[in-house]
């Protein structure tokens, strides 16, 4: 029963708090990645970078909760 209980998907409000400063450290390497390869200027707020043409959102998925659980 511990092993299902291990098994199923954190739900999303818990899951987002869990990874709200994991989105934002990888916010910030991202923005860096990218004004260091010259698509500068980009902008960070919070989990959100901005670049001239697009703005991307650094989501749960990005936050790297995936590699730190495997």
């Amino acid at each position: 029963i511990a092993l299902f209980a291990l098994c199923a998907p954190i739900p999303g409000p818990l899951l987002h708090d869990a990874t709200r400063r994991l989105q934002e450290w990888s916010a910030r390497g991202a923005q860096w990645i990218l004004n260091t390869c010259g698509f500068a200027p980009v902008v960070r707020r919070g989990t959100v970078l901005y670049l001239p043409q697009y703005t991307l959102d650094v989501d749960t998925p990005c936050s790297g909760l995936q590699t730190l659980l495997t």
